[in-house]
Protein backbone atom coordinates (compact mmCIF):
# COMPACT_ATOMS: atom_id res chain seq x y z
CA UNK A 1 0.00 0.00 0.00
CA UNK A 2 1.19 3.54 -0.80
CA UNK A 3 1.97 6.09 2.03
CA UNK A 4 -0.93 8.35 1.29
CA UNK A 5 -4.03 8.55 2.95
CA UNK A 6 -6.26 6.17 1.91
CA UNK A 7 -9.87 6.29 2.34
CA UNK A 8 -11.75 3.43 3.26
CA UNK A 9 -15.30 2.20 3.72
CA UNK A 10 -16.38 -0.45 6.15
CA UNK A 11 -16.56 -3.93 4.03
CA UNK A 12 -19.14 -6.38 3.37
CA UNK A 13 -22.14 -3.99 4.07
CA UNK A 14 -21.54 -3.32 7.12
CA UNK A 15 -21.70 0.35 8.16
CA UNK A 16 -21.06 2.58 11.70
CA UNK A 17 -23.05 4.85 13.41
CA UNK A 18 -20.45 6.88 15.38
CA UNK A 19 -16.39 7.04 15.63
CA UNK A 20 -15.66 4.89 18.23
CA UNK A 21 -18.15 2.05 16.43
CA UNK A 22 -15.54 2.84 13.64
CA UNK A 23 -12.58 2.96 16.17
CA UNK A 24 -13.22 -0.50 17.72
CA UNK A 25 -14.04 -2.34 14.48
CA UNK A 26 -10.57 -0.93 12.93
CA UNK A 27 -8.92 -2.23 16.93
CA UNK A 28 -10.65 -5.65 16.11
CA UNK A 29 -9.36 -6.33 13.00
CA UNK A 30 -12.21 -6.22 10.27
CA UNK A 31 -12.09 -5.24 7.06
CA UNK A 32 -13.00 -2.09 5.10
CA UNK A 33 -13.09 -1.87 1.48
CA UNK A 34 -10.49 0.70 -0.31
CA UNK A 35 -12.49 3.37 -2.52
CA UNK A 36 -9.89 5.93 -3.00
CA UNK A 37 -8.71 5.83 -6.72
CA UNK A 38 -5.47 3.59 -7.85
CA UNK A 39 -4.24 0.07 -8.23
CA UNK A 40 -5.33 -1.10 -4.72
CA UNK A 41 -8.77 0.35 -5.19
CA UNK A 42 -11.72 -2.66 -4.15
CA UNK A 43 -8.81 -4.29 -2.41
CA UNK A 44 -10.02 -5.59 1.48
CA UNK A 45 -7.49 -4.30 4.17
CA UNK A 46 -7.89 -4.04 8.04
CA UNK A 47 -5.63 -2.37 10.69
CA UNK A 48 -2.65 -5.43 10.38
CA UNK A 49 -2.25 -4.36 6.16
CA UNK A 50 -2.38 -0.43 7.11
CA UNK A 51 0.86 -0.34 9.64
CA UNK A 52 2.65 3.14 8.95
CA UNK A 53 -0.19 4.91 6.97
CA UNK A 54 -3.37 7.37 7.59
CA UNK A 55 -6.92 5.87 7.17
CA UNK A 56 -10.18 8.06 6.31
CA UNK A 57 -12.91 5.86 6.63
CA UNK A 58 -15.95 6.81 5.48
CA UNK A 59 -19.54 5.63 7.54
CA UNK A 60 -22.85 6.61 8.82
CA UNK A 61 -23.50 5.48 5.22
CA UNK A 62 -21.00 7.58 4.20
CA UNK A 63 -22.10 10.86 5.16
CA UNK A 64 -19.43 11.14 8.07
CA UNK A 65 -15.56 10.36 7.66
CA UNK A 66 -12.79 9.88 10.19
CA UNK A 67 -9.05 9.71 9.65
CA UNK A 68 -6.96 6.97 12.03
CA UNK A 69 -3.97 7.18 12.48
CA UNK A 70 -2.24 3.85 11.87
CA UNK A 71 1.42 4.61 11.84
CA UNK A 72 2.07 3.75 15.15
CA UNK A 73 0.54 0.18 17.16
CA UNK A 74 -1.91 1.69 19.24
CA UNK A 75 -3.97 3.47 16.26
CA UNK A 76 -6.12 6.73 17.47
CA UNK A 77 -8.57 8.93 15.71
CA UNK A 78 -6.84 12.52 14.77
CA UNK A 79 -8.01 15.40 15.99
CA UNK A 80 -9.64 18.14 13.69
CA UNK A 81 -6.42 20.37 13.73
CA UNK A 82 -4.56 16.95 12.49
CA UNK A 83 -6.96 16.34 9.42
CA UNK A 84 -6.85 19.61 8.29
CA UNK A 85 -3.22 19.76 8.10
CA UNK A 86 -2.89 16.56 5.99
CA UNK A 87 -5.13 17.88 3.64
CA UNK A 88 -2.79 21.08 2.80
Amino acid sequence: MSASVLVLIPAYGRDYKNKAEVQAAWDEGRDFEVVSYGPNMGAKINKGDAQGQAVNIHYAKRRKAVVIDATTKESRIWTQQQQNSISQ
